[in-house]
């Protein structure tokens, strides 16, 4: 099997645009780092591409592991120092890390403030009643909790509350795909303006395909509101990248499945772009249907090969907004599964990268409208 080929970067590749205005920006939440978590990826990359843009960014991160650095984290991801971001590796234990957090927030605080991105509404929350008045709040909504929690059968008055505290002070929400965005004003009407900016990948994970490649591939974790399931039923060669191969798991697709284990952040590129098709399930319930920009498609679509994804509105959602496409197939149909595994096989895509560059111009813009 032919090796693809590794996009050269363009010059300047890992420094984004400066922005016209430059902030003072506390991203918050405490992600742990390094890891392949998708929302620790989200919030660093995140973080650095507003920094690289010129904003005065502050981000607290907690060590996944004793000894971690700033630099071996920024690492981990690809990255470069970028010298106006301000990353802070707290302490692996909760409780030491949660001190250090609100230390270096109040620091942040007392040097002038700026704009939070408050990746947690509990953060924000706590945030807002803390100091009224002396910050100004961009909710960042990945999900909307009182309706999940209403799908389980749970009570969901105190999240609805939660929800109704943050955005009625909020100037802002970005929201990550359209459903997240519709589902929000739907239970809030009189919500803040909302932006949806999708998730994205770095520019140097991009990959030419060479040749055909071989068999299917999936990443990431195999849980069962996502209907990974489905996938003992491929009907080629599968590897699994991640998890450890689970008890009970069957080949019923008659082919065998290999489960390759974790693979390195930086690695996993380039063993994406040796398949001939790629594999997103999803699940049919609220998340699945709605609420998901999923990381693992823009990783999947930066290295062009085909991509065999489940068929719903926030997948369909996220593909057009970079006029992309994936050989669908209808979630829990084994059948419908297999021919469209099959089908992509014969399918002629190209790579389309859409960046975190890309992702923290659109964010400067909404903050232009809403600051």
């Amino acid at each position: 099997m032919k090796q693809a080929q590794r996009e050269p970067e363009r010059e300047g590749a890992n420094v984004a645009p400066r922005a016209t205005v430059r902030r003072r920006l506390f991203w918050l939440y405490r992600c742990r780092a390094p890891g392949v978590r998708a929302q620790s990826i989200q919030v660093i990359q995140s973080a650095w591409a507003s920094a690289s843009r010129g904003h005065e960014v502050t981000l607290a991160v907690q060590a996944s592991r004793p000894g971690v650095g700033a630099h071996e984290v920024l690492r981990f991801y690809g990255l470069t120092p970028v010298p106006t971001l301000h990353l802070h590796v707290l302490h692996p234990h909760n409780a030491l890390a949660g001190v250090q957090h609100r230390f270096v927030l109040t620091r942040w605080l007392a040097q002038g403030g700026g704009v939070v991105i408050a990746r947690s509404k509990r953060y924000a929350d706590r945030l807002l009643a803390w100091a009224p008045g002396r910050v100004r709040v961009v909710l960042e909504a990945h999900e909307v909790d009182s309706a999940q929690a209403e799908e389980r059968g749970q009570d969901p008055r105190a999240l609805r509350q939660l929800e109704a505290r943050v955005l009625s002070r909020a100037v802002g929400v970005v929201a990550n795909c359209e459903g997240t965005a519709k589902l929000l004003r739907a239970q809030h009407p009189s919500a803040p303006e909302m932006a949806v900016l999708h998730n994205a990948t770095h520019v140097s994970r991009r990959r030419t395909p060479v040749g055909p490649g071989d068999g299917l591939g999936y990443a990431g974790s195999l849980r069962p509101e996502k209907d990974t399931a489905i996938l003992q039923h491929a009907p080629l060669p599968l590897d699994v990248i991640g998890p450890d191969r689970p008890a009970g798991w069957q080949d019923l697709g008659g082919v065998p499945t290999c489960f390759l284990g974790p693979v390195p952040h930086g690695e996993l590129p380039d063993r994406l772009v040796r398949y001939s098709a790629l594999i997103l399930t999803e699940g049919g319930g609220l998340f699945g249907r709605s609420l998901t920009s999923p990381l693992k498609l823009w990783d999947y679509l930066a290295v062009g090969r085909p991509v065999v994804a489940a068929d719903t509105p926030a997948i369909q959602a996220a593909l057009a907004s970079v006029g992309a496409s994936a050989v669908p197939y209808t979630v829990g149909d084994v059948a419908s599964f297999q021919r469209a595994c099959h089908r992509a096989q014969d399918a002629s895509v190209s790579p389309i990268v859409r960046t975190w560059d890309e992702r923290a111009e659109q964010l400067d813009d909404a903050l232009d409208r809403w600051l």
